[in-house]
């Protein structure tokens, strides 16, 4: 997808019921995580977009797969997309958990894009808390314009 001058991965939370039989054959050994990430080094920013039933721990598997990426820079910024989800399997005992970890530096632009009030509700509580830490770049968006606008907004 592209939006302005740059472009935006492709994530397979929108194959045909058929291709994801294949999917499922072709990775059974393999758990697959409804989750991925794209660093721009270009732009100096983390493209993440979590599609499908959104858990706890595969939020804090692709933190951790992120922060060991040798290309991952912590004053980068980040749009965190959720607009694929289709059920969401996390509490708010897990957004206390997850905003206590320091990923980006606490000027980095953030971005969460949400698609509706539940999630948003808690990228809210995320955003509050990581603000009482002093991370004060985070914000939630209803639409992924908005927070490229955030983010990036020379693009």
């Amino acid at each position: 997808m592209k939006i302005g001058s740059l472009t935006l991965p492709l994530y397979p939370a929108r194959c045909s019921r058929a291709d994801k039989r294949i999917v499922v054959r072709k990775w059974h050994a393999r758990v697959v995580m409804p989750a991925s990430y794209k660093i721009d080094k270009k732009n100096r920013w983390v493209h993440t977009v979590h599609w499908g039933v959104l858990s706890h721990a595969d939020i804090v598997s692709i933190v951790d797969r992120g922060l060991k990426d040798p290309d991952f820079d912590p004053t980068f910024g980040e749009i965190a997309d959720f607009t694929e989800v289709t059920q969401v399997d996390v509490s708010a005992e897990d957004i206390r958990e997850l905003a206590q970890k320091n990923i980006f530096s606490p000027h980095s632009r953030r971005a969460i894009v949400v698609p509706n009030d539940l999630i948003f509700g808690l990228a809210r509580m995320y955003e509050i808390l990581r603000d009482l830490q002093g991370e004060t770049g985070i914000r939630v968006f209803r639409t992924l314009d908005e927070a490229l606008d955030w983010v990036a907004p020379e693009a």
